[in-house]
């Protein structure tokens, strides 16, 4: 594992995105791998250590492109300790390569 975060592009030929932080909610974003994965579960981590808040895993969601199969979106979930969204907000379209898209929600 090389520990390196593997940012998306949200349309085709646009900038590189890893996150977008609110006041409450943050979107991480990166490529829908396990490597990615136990990335982001790490940095969770070490973001709750460093800051004293807590990470709201029963708010918490995740999102995948269509081309991420079951058998990795389940894996996913374990990893991150996150359940995976029913749906995709029209906010976020990331309907054309394998991409992951985490809805975090920070509490004191």
């Amino acid at each position: 594992m090389n520990n390196r975060w593997k940012p998306i592009s949200l349309s085709l030929g646009g900038p590189l995105v890893s996150h977008l932080l609110f006041a409450n909610d943050d979107l991480l974003f990166c490529k829908a791998t396990e490597e990615q994965a136990r990335l982001v579960a790490a940095t969770l981590d070490d973001f709750c250590l460093v800051s004293s808040l807590k990470v709201n895993l029963g708010k918490s969601r995740f999102v995948s492109s269509s081309q991420v199969g079951e058998e990795l979106a389940t894996c996913l979930e374990e990893f991150l300790g996150i359940c995976k969204a029913k749906f995709v907000d029209k906010l976020v379209n990331i309907t054309n390569k394998f991409k992951l898209v985490v809805k975090i929600v920070v509490t004191n």
